[in-house]
Order: C-alpha cells, then structure tokens, then sequence
C-alpha cells in the first residue's frame, strides 16, 4: 500500500512540474530594470533581444552594471522590474533549473579544483565516462595542444590547489574549454579573456566560431575594443543603461 502511495504521488509532482524551458529563437529583455535593497538602480529599464547563435558583447566602465546583467540573465539575481523571455515565454521562478541547463558561464577568475586536467573539463561528470577526443580537440583548438603533450600524465595530470601550476591564460582557456565540453546553447563570458594577450584572444575566437557555428549563443564582457569586430552586435553599458554601438554587418 506504502509502495503504491509514493509511486502515486511522485506521479502526481511529476505531472504538475513546470514544462522544461526551450531556446530556439529568442532571448529578450523587457523594461529590466534592479537594484540592491534600497541602494541606487544599477539597471534601469533594459530592453535588449538576442537571437540565437548571435554573437554579443557587453563593454562599459567598471561599475556599469555588466556582471550584475550576466547574473540577472542567469537568475543568480532577480530583477526589480521587467521580465526576461526565452521563446516569447516569460521566465518565472519555478523555470530556473531549467532554464540554468542552456548556459555555461565563464567567471574572470574561473575555479580550478585540486584535481585532473579531466575532472576540470568534464565538470560535474564522472571522469571515467568523459568524452576524451572531445576534450583532446577542444585543448587544441584553444591552442594548448601542445602544452596538452608536454604534460607528464597527460589529461590524467593534477595541477595543485586552485590550478597554483596554471598560468592566469591558461587557467582562462580550461574554464572555456569546461564551457564548450558542456554543449550549453548560451555561453556567458565575464571578462573570461583579459589574462590573455591579443593573438591568443584571437586564436580563442576561432575557437569559438570552430566550435559553436550557430547553434550557441555568445554573451561576453569585455574591455577590448580590439576584439569587438568579432561580435555581431557591440552594446555598451553606462550607469545602468545600454546603447547599441555595432549593428550586424557593420565594423568598429
């Protein structure tokens, strides 16, 4: 009888849990605007749409509000007015879970756990079951190919509490490589190529364009009018508002 109660009454939770989010067109924005408790708005009133497999970038001074809109996106933070659609559908609470399964998100200072080379790629899944060509390929297309070869256990190396044998780029390109082993469809990037010089912020891109084509959608921060020609559409952030500085087709 116990048995035949818990079966039916997980059915009954499964039945009414909210259908899982999708994202095949849109991303938008509406009139999003927020604050910390009763500080000052950091975002006021953001309206911003971006279709799948576009490329994006957020500049702007320290301070603008660019993180907290990466936080706000990924539902960390909630908005104080204002709504965000996937597909048209306003996301609510109960679509976080959901929603967080389409996105990989690239911290400036990413972590690096005290394990294999493996286990920090592969993130969150068994290491004995990781797709390792897949992890091969992504090494070499970020260009660690050949730092890959020179390790002396190969993906099996260890590389100490928080990656102390990394460099701060190579640190960066793993977190990226954690990102694109995830299939995630939109990637988050918090400065996640400021500890790189520019021909290997370059090579980084072509990776991404490698890897991505247009299935995956690309939000990054970044500081570097170097790089912006790479994106499809520039937007900068300034006490709190956005402006579009680059249309798709256009050059900077």
């Amino acid at each position: 009888m116990l048995t035949g109660l818990t079966k039916f009454t997980a059915q009954k939770e499964e039945s009414s849990s909210p259908p899982p989010v999708h994202f095949n067109t849109t991303l938008e924005l509406k009139n999003i605007s927020f604050r910390f408790s009763e500080k000052p708005m950091v975002l006021h009133h953001l309206n911003l749409t971006i279709m799948k497999g576009q490329r994006i970038a957020l500049t702007g001074p320290s301070g603008s509000g660019k993180t907290t809109l990466l936080l706000v996106l990924m539902r960390f933070l909630k908005e104080t007015q204002g709504e965000i659609r996937v597909d048209g559908i306003a996301l609510e609470d109960h679509h976080c879970i959901s929603w967080r399964k389409h996105l990989a998100y690239v911290p400036q200072h990413p972590i690096i756990l005290d394990g294999s080379l493996i286990e920090n790629i592969a993130f969150g899944s068994d290491p004995e079951k990781a797709d390792k060509e897949k992890i091969i390929e992504l090494l070499r297309l970020l260009d660690l190919g050949t730092w890959l070869n020179q390790l002396p256990d190969g993906l099996m190396t260890r590389f100490g509490e928080r990656g102390i044998k990394l460099s701060g780029g190579q640190r960066q390109r793993l977190a990226i490589a954690r990102a694109l082993y995830s299939d995630a469809d939109v990637l988050l990037f918090d400065e996640a190529t400021s500890q790189i010089d520019a021909v290997t912020e370059k090579e980084v891109h072509d990776a991404l364009k490698a890897v991505a084509h247009q299935s995956k959608t690309l939000i990054m921060v970044t500081h570097r009018q170097s790089s912006l020609h790479f994106f499809d559409k520039v937007f900068q952030l300034q006490q709190g508002q956005i402006l579009e500085l680059k249309q798709e087709g256009s050059h900077v």
